[in-house]
């Protein structure tokens, strides 16, 4: 009590006559109630956390006191003595009841187990005297619900979120029934909203404390005061009033009320039976305050970091050692964001200042001298410059050349990969061995019939077995063995990684799309999933053997199965239970079951050699035998004819009575047949590795055989195209084959000629038709899927020879606009043909239309902007000393706005003639007009974004911490944008004043309002968009594997759109 009171305790009793009354109390409580007594002393930790300083001795002196106490078997209290504290400690006060000898047990507390959590929900409803008192009642789901939600996460601390759990609980409940409080699950869910778990709710709590004043939270004041609130061992610490209005004299017109919110929040309260003291709500909080702290880029904790590694060295350097002017104006900027600075710090940026000032005169006395050495210089660098390009050309040679040799290793194994990385060096620069690299591919894919992907779908190291498209086309499912399967678009993005315990081998979608089900190999179960909510397992449908095969049945409704385990099964698709709906018993392994078109009998294929079909019912219907194993049985299309194959080298197409209508004799036995969809071709694979292409016409019992197309290994798949005008093999020889089906290709070695190869680097396990027809997906060993356009579709490409810089449509859609580091800036017509060219004397780095698509406008590295007429006058120029790095038109496209290197911004007339100029301290990265064009808004590396009126008057300066890349008009002008290499966006009013902070871990490259104006879009070299509403919440993160450069909306802001340098563009 003395330590958290902040007194001084009483002196601690040592002889052994002073310990009498204490036993003495004890003992003639436990003779009064006639039991032992318990005491528990928690926290005793705090000798070594929170020690006295006129006692180094405190827990020495209390194990004695201890020993005193219970050294004497015949005066021992019938209770015991508990002694709480964090199992960090334990050999230290270990140690010392070792020493002593002292009667003891240890008891390391586990973690709230479910039984414990579900005990003390109840605990106050288990009594009568309990259930009298409080008159609590629990809703029977919410115990059981919330243990799952708290055992969920391991790492959780679970008795302080209870704590904190229970407490909102009872504080909701007696509010809305002060005389009957009752627990239910709705309140819980308000609760979890809100956020629960220690991080949630810190988070949560500091969301609040910003609506409440933004600036003590963007500052960093609140997290410095509530850091000072932990100790150095990570745990909960106790700070007085007066200590914290000293430490924060500078902000004694918040401090007191900053507190209070504090403790109105649960983030402080009262230190136990202290006098004026605040600390912690909790232990568990410190560390969650301590890493936010540590990662925290708010100007309080910059600042203060800065000191922190540098007042040593200044306390040994003295005035040798000083801070730069970035880290001094950091400092300055973060101080209403921490604590008043210590006597050294002060010193420290005393020394600073002087040396800052020493600075700026010596750069005044060199600023006169430097601009006659500016034309010394001029000279040398024009030279540096051409050298610099003349080696930034012979580097993309060279890298342009290593691409070649890359792409030609790739060329044996992934012609597409091939073709891609020869584009990339092609486009870097086009030496003659890229582009012999690149014809090469070209010609080879022509030679060998060979077709380039259109998608990769990746399973990184293991074999796909399974790859199919859902009814729509719009999602693939792919089943590997590394025990994933994985749903994909047909843009090759994965939407969802389902782990399973064991290794896939099967999987497929329900007709209309709504489901899919994969398919253990070991674990003999089937997981059935909704398409909407693909993480969630909707029901698991159990064998005891092998499962071979699973189908849905036409109308969705069930799913069929064939099993090692001699059944086949039928399950419902909306049940609840693993219960089998049908079961289908067999005397050996079921290998094969499918449905019949109208969904009303099932197709079995079992290993003593028989076809039976049966009634959905369970009935039996008859049964076809083969003098050997059979590999595959199948309906025909219309349902009145059975299609089987066998190792017995027989493909027989039967009617359901029996009669056999084909038979179709092989050399060796077949692994599968399929007919195509009108019934008059018959496709067969046997095991000598050839396909069999049969004609069914005619009343010949034989068939006509068509083609015998040869293979180099087992073929696994057949499928025919839905038109019929092409079929689909593949097999363990790396590729599949495209082939054309019509009449006049089906005899000698025509087929041969016009096949066309699909490549992997594997194996090919599966290959089959989208619905439409009009994709191929194929499936491999290489650990790939790959998605395959039949036609390929082929869209205009805007070729320059260095890096486009910028490229955009005209308004009305019609042409496209393209500008390079090559000099030159084209205008093609949307179907790709190149209309006009147009040549600046450098790189060009801005191009853009007139609003009435008449004029070009263009700004350029040779220090100019230019303005160009689409019918051929001579072009108008707006003449920088430095590089023009934007130019704009305004709303009405009569004037001109430029931004350069040289630290201006110049507003011209359409004519060349200049208006106003508006001057920055650093190159000017953007300038851009209000919507009414009345005012200019623009961004430097000099810190700051600045509004002005047209005229050149400056209005409001915006600072960043670092550069800042650009700034924009909200589209009601009302609001301005800016964005930093500081890793923030900012948002103003027009009288600029701070908004809102939104916050990157790395600079932002980009950042826009949508078309509404209700949101905020920031694209950072951190990897991540952010979609923001306007106070700050962050509504999407949006991911890439690299920094993201550029980020814009759609023109109705319903899609998004992302680039980085991953090379992918999202949206």
């Amino acid at each position: 009590k003395a330590r958290q009171a902040g007194e001084a305790p009483p002196p601690l009793p040592t002889a052994m006559e002073d310990l009498h009354p204490l036993l003495t109390c004890w003992r003639s409580i436990e003779a009064k109630t006639g039991r032992p007594l318990v005491i528990i002393l928690d926290q005793a930790e705090e000798c070594f956390t929170r020690p006295q300083p006129d006692q180094p001795d405190e827990l020495t002196a209390f194990l004695r006191l201890l020993g005193a106490m219970f050294g004497q078997r015949l005066s021992l209290p019938l209770g015991k003595l508990i002694l709480g504290y964090r199992k960090e400690y334990h050999p230290e006060i270990e140690a010392g009841c070792k020493e002593l000898l002292l009667p003891r047990s240890t008891v390391f507390l586990e973690q709230l187990a479910r039984k414990d959590i579900l005990d003390i929900f109840r605990g106050l409803t288990r009594t009568p005297e309990l259930q009298q008192r409080y008159n609590l009642s629990v809703e029977d789901e919410l115990p059981v619900m919330v243990a799952d939600d708290l055992l969920e996460d391991k790492d959780s601390p679970v008795a302080p979120v209870l704590q904190i759990l229970l407490t909102k609980l009872w504080n909701g409940a007696t509010a809305e029934d002060p005389r009957a409080p009752r627990f239910t699950v709705a309140q819980y869910q308000q609760i979890k909203k809100e956020g629960v778990a220690m991080g949630e709710f810190f988070e949560q709590q500091m969301a609040q404390l910003r609506a409440w004043r933004a600036d003590v939270v963007d500052s960093g004041l609140a997290l410095d005061m509530l850091y000072l609130h932990t100790t150095s061992m990570g745990t909960a610490g106790a700070r007085s009033l007066e200590e914290l209005r000293a430490l924060y004299q500078h902000r004694q017109d918040i401090i007191d009320s900053l507190i209070a919110k504090c403790k109105e929040l649960y983030l402080l309260t009262d230190a136990q039976h202290g006098k004026g003291q605040t600390a912690l709500t909790h232990d568990t909080l410190a560390p969650v305050v301590a890493i936010e702290y540590n990662n925290s880029d708010r100007p309080g904790q910059r600042a203060s970091r800065i000191l922190s590694n540098k007042i040593n060295d200044f306390r040994e350097a003295a005035e040798a050692l000083y801070l730069d002017e970035m880290d001094l104006t950091v400092v300055e900027s973060g101080q209403p964001g921490m604590r008043k600075l210590q006597i050294d710090e002060e010193k420290l940026l005393a020394v600073s200042r002087r040396q800052r000032e020493r600075r700026r005169r010596i750069r005044r006395r060199l600023w006169t001298g430097g601009i006659l050495m500016v034309l010394a210089i001029i000279a040398s660098a024009v030279l540096a410059y051409f050298n610099m390009k003349e080696a930034e050309r012979q580097a993309n040679r060279a890298t342009s050349n290593l691409l070649a040799i890359k792409a030609g290793d790739q060329r044996g194994r992934d012609l597409t990969a091939a073709v891609r990385v020869a584009q990339a060096g092609y486009h870097l620069t086009p030496t003659p061995s890229v582009e012999t690299v690149l014809l090469g591919a070209f010609y080879q894919a022509e030679a060998e019939q060979a077709r380039f992907y259109h998608q990769r779908l990746d399973h990184k190291k293991s074999a796909v077995d399974v790859a199919v498209f859902a009814p729509d086309q719009s999602l693939i499912l792919t089943v590997a063995r590394d025990s994933t399967a994985r749903l994909w678009n047909l843009q090759g993005e994965m939407l969802a990684a389902l782990r399973h315990p064991k290794a896939l081998r099967l999987g497929g979608f329900s007709p209309d799309g709504r489901f899919f089900f994969t398919a253990t190999e070991s674990e003999h179960r089937i997981y059935l999933r909704e398409t909407a909510n693909p993480e969630e397992i909707r029901a698991v449908f159990p064998h005891i053997g092998r499962i071979y095969q699973a189908q849905f049945s036409p109308d969705g409704q069930y799913l069929l199965s064939a099993s090692a385990d001699r059944r086949a099964r039928i399950w419902k698709i909306d049940q609840t239970d693993s219960s089998a709906y049908r079961s289908f018993p067999h005397p050996r392994e079921v290998r094969a079951a499918s449905f019949s078109p109208d969904g009303q009998m099932v197709l079995t294929v079992c290993d003593d050699q028989r076809i039976r079909f049966w009634s959905v019912a369970g009935d039996s219907l008859g049964s076809f035998v083969h003098d050997a194993r059979i590999n595959s049985a199948i309906f025909s299309r219309d349902g009145r004819q059975i299609l089987s194959a066998g190792d017995d080298g027989l493909v027989l197409l039967r009617t359901l009575a029996g009669d056999t209508l084909k038979r179709l004799d092989h050399p060796q036995g077949v692994t599968g047949a399929i007919l195509s969809a009108d019934g008059k071709w018959l496709l067969s694979a046997a095991r000598d590795e050839n396909v069999y292409l049969w004609e069914l016409g005619g009343d010949s019992l034989s068939g006509h055989l068509q083609q015998v197309l040869p293979h180099e290994r087992t073929v696994h798949s057949l499928d025919f195209s839905p038109d019929g005008r092409h079929f689909l093999t593949a097999s363990d020889e790396k590729t599949a084959y495209l082939w054309p089906l019509r009449a006049q290709d089906v005899s000698g070695d025509a087929l041969l000629q016009y096949r066309i190869l699909l490549p992997h680097d594997g194996g090919i396990t599966a290959a089959g038709f989208s619905p439409d027809g009009r994709f191929i997906l194929t499936a491999a060993r290489d650990s790939s899927a790959r998605l395959w356009k039949t036609e390929i579709d082929t869209l205009p490409i805007f070729h320059h020879d260095r890096v486009v810089m910028t490229a955009q449509f005209s308004p009305d859609s019609r042409e496209v606009l393209s500008a390079a580091r090559d000099g030159e800036v084209a205008l093609w017509s949307a179907a790709g043909e190149q209309l006009q060219v147009f040549h600046h004397d450098d790189d060009v780095r801005t191009a853009q239309f007139s609003p009435d698509g008449k004029r070009i406008l263009t700004a350029s590295y040779d220090g100019t902007a230019r303005l160009w007429s689409l019918e051929g006058a001579a072009p108008v120029r707006f003449t920088h000393r430095d590089t023009v790095f934007s130019a704009v038109f305004s709303p009405d496209g009569r004037q001109i706005l430029t931004a350069s290197y040289d630290y201006t911004a110049r507003l011209w007339r359409d004519n060349g003639d200049s208006l106003a100029i508006f001057r920055h301290r650093g190159k000017v990265n953007t300038a851009v007009f209000s919507p009414d064009g009345r005012q200019v808004l623009t961004a430097s590396d000099d810190g700051s974004a600045r509004l002005w009126r047209s005229n050149g008057d400056s209005l409001a300066v915006l600072p960043h911490d670092d550069w800042v890349y650009g700034a924009v008009f909200s589209p009601d002008g009302k609001r301005l944008l800016s964005y930093s290499e500081d890793g923030s966006a900012r948002l103003w009013s027009v009288d600029g004043k701070l908004l809102t902070t939104f916050t990157h871990r790395a600079a932002v490259q980009k950042a826009l309002f949508s078309p509404d104006g209700q949101q905020l879009l920031s694209a950072s070299s951190d990897g991540f968009a952010r979609l923001w509403q306007l106070d700050g919440t962050l509504v999407l993160k949006l991911r890439h594997e690299d920094g993201v450069n550029w980020a814009t909306f759609s023109p109705d802001g319903r899609h998004i759109l992302t680039a980085a340098d991953d090379a992918r563009v999202y949206l």
